[in-house]
């Protein structure tokens, strides 16, 4: 059974896609017949994986491969199948509302990770926390989060919205920039948030 979706990379660098997909304790890569590109299928240790995240820090197509448990435990690991160390593993200790996602902010990278309760945490590539997280966002976050990049770190706005109809915008500095309440037409709206897929804006489902 695959976990999660199936992903296009550029594994061999030669700017024909090979297709990664994840099984319960295997990470596959295959190219356009359907090959095993070495050195896989990598053998991991996790069996109760809910998702996976594939990550190109600076686009220059040496891949990470973000593994989390239903425990919100995440596993890293290179792309030759290597465990990194800060991941092994790094513990958020809840389950998690969506895949933890990479972004660039301000040439900073940030790995972000929210737990199904409202907590937030924000890491360096190495796992550890970044100043003020985890923050707690008082909220049961809805559907997934999109990214509004400003001028300065500050100004850089994670937007989140809860199943209740709450959507708050948080910085990387851990806080919490605004809390704005959405339009209700029945006491039994919930909402989501959907963000598009190349991260360009996003639509809020009632």
């Amino acid at each position: 059974k695959l976990v999660g979706t199936v992903v296009q990379i550029d594994y061999l660098n030669n700017n024909k896609l090979q297709l990664c997909l994840v099984t319960a304790g295997k990470i596959h890569v295959i190219d356009r017949l359907g090959n095993y590109v070495n050195p896989f299928p990598v053998s991991v240790p996790q069996q109760n994986i809910e998702f996976v995240s594939v990550i190109d820090y600076d686009n220059s197509k040496k891949y990470r491969f973000l593994i989390s448990e239903k425990t919100g435990k995440l596993w890293m690991y290179d792309q030759e199948g290597r465990n990194l160390e800060g991941w092994k593993p790094r513990n958020v200790e809840g389950p998690l509302v969506t895949a933890p996602s990479h972004h660039r902010i301000r040439g900073k990278d940030f790995i972000l990770a929210v737990r199904q309760d409202g907590w937030a945490y924000l890491m360096n590539r190495r796992g550890e926390n970044i100043k003020g997280f985890p923050l707690n966002l008082d909220m049961r976050p809805g559907g997934t989060y999109f990214l509004e990049q400003g001028n300065t770190l500050a100004a850089s706005n994670f937007v989140i919205v809860s199943k209740d109809g709450v959507k708050v915008k948080f910085n990387v500095e851990g806080t919490i920039s605004s809390r704005e309440p959405l339009i209700r037409t029945s006491v039994d709206d919930q909402f989501s948030l959907i963000a598009e897929n190349n991260n360009r804006f996003y639509v809020i489902a009632r």
